[in-house]
């Protein structure tokens, strides 16, 4: 069962029985009659029932008045009791003839202290419902109704390839990294993403700039995925090789460069059994596309509904914009929905989405959206705004 921990339901867990099963005490005490309480009546303790114990016998169908049932919470009621009263209201006198109890009460609600059979659940109810991801608590409810395997989404084979010879790992050191080379930040932030997504088991690996590598990386990562997400190499330049691989593995491209910034070169490509998409190299493109593309891919694979949680805000202040391309800036989002443009030096730059909350999608539009302009917004993967 623990293998379906943050996998998508595939179909609806169902009550086999009432929840709860019975009449259970919410409460360590006494079940009496409710009709039977009143100011320093006496009852007598005709029995007890512990919780696991079954509480036939202990009574017949209908107790005699001003009778009680010691019981521990969990404990099922017996028949003809309709209250619990706690110990702790409760003063007990050792009789000649057996335990009696009377209360500091002078009157109980019936059913009070007691969850009453089928008041959660009734059997044929649909208690988690399919096309969600399952929780540790949607887990508990489904061991519950004794469902030990729920069926759920198979999780993709992702791996993940970066590019670029001026790319070194993540842990190189200052002394090792010459003024020319950066430090790889897109693998571990499309590793992070996914993860964030429930898609633990991936693979990455970094590949250098030359078509032959290039080539084995991605037929090795295309016979053993169901989605490839690149990074680099994807646009117009001279050692930009990934199309060109592509065509050569014999994939379809499908789309290749849209009309956004960041992220123009982004591409799509579909082969027997793979999917493969390609972002752009700079990192804020990177987190742009992983968001409005990669993400509703992963959520159709596992079985979700593809759309992405937009909503409205309101600029605060004066944007430019661009008629020809749709662009989308990293925002911060107050808690009255106005949305800050967060000032950037181009797509390398990903230092300045250190505090922001998501990215705005601009109007297409020459010249600037004024304040107040009301604006899509997406949050980042994880962001609970």
């Amino acid at each position: 069962m623990r293998s379906a921990l943050g996998r998508v339901l595939r179909s609806d867990i169902v009550a086999d029985r009432d929840q709860p099963p019975f009449d259970r005490s919410a409460m360590d005490g006494f079940a009496v009659q409710s009709i039977d309480l009143v100011a320093g009546q006496v009852f007598s303790v005709v029995g007890s029932v512990a919780a696991g114990e079954s509480p036939l016998g202990v009574t017949g169908q209908q107790p005699p008045p001003f009778s009680a049932i010691r019981i521990a919470t969990g404990a099922a009621v017996p028949k003809g009791f309709d209250a619990v009263i706690p110990i702790e209201q409760s003063s007990i006198d050792q009789a000649e003839n057996g335990d009696q109890v009377t209360f500091t009460i002078d009157a109980v609600d019936p059913w009070a202290n007691i969850h009453q059979q089928g008041s959660d659940a009734k059997a044929g109810d649909v208690v988690v419902h399919s096309n969600q991801h399952l929780g540790p608590h949607q887990l508990g409810i489904t061991a519950t109704v004794g469902v030990s395997e729920p069926k759920v989404s198979i999780l993709p084979k992702v791996t993940i390839l970066t590019t670029g010879d001026e790319v070194l790992p993540p842990d190189t050191s200052r002394d090792n990294l010459a003024a020319h080379l950066i430090r790889n930040s897109n693998g571990p932030m499309l590793e992070a993403f996914l993860d964030s997504l429930g898609i633990a088991t991936q693979q990455r690996s970094h590949v250098a700039d030359e078509p032959d590598c290039l080539q084995a990386a991605m037929a090795s990562a295309i016979a053993s995925s169901h989605l490839v997400v690149t990074v680099g190499a994807v646009s117009v330049g001279q050692r930009d090789w990934v199309p060109h691989v592509l065509e050569k593995l014999g994939m379809r491209v499908l789309l290749h460069g849209v009309a956004i910034q960041p992220g123009k070169p982004v591409l799509f490509a579909v082969g027997k059994k793979t999917l493969v998409v390609s972002l752009p190299g700079n990192p804020v493109s990177v987190l742009a596309t992983s968001h409005l593309f990669l993400w509703p891919v992963i959520r159709r694979m596992i079985g979700l509904n593809p759309w992405l949680p937009w909503r409205m805000v309101e600029l605060a202040e004066p944007v430019s914009t661009k008629a020809s391309r749709q662009v989308f800036r990293v925002s911060t989002v107050n808690s009255g929905g106005l949305a800050y443009v967060v000032n950037w030096h181009g797509s390398g730059d990903l230092v300045h989405t250190s505090h922001a909350d998501g990215f705005v999608r601009l109007p297409l539009l020459e010249g600037k959206a004024s304040a107040g302009t009301k604006v899509p917004f997406l949050p980042f993967m994880g962001n609970k705004q």
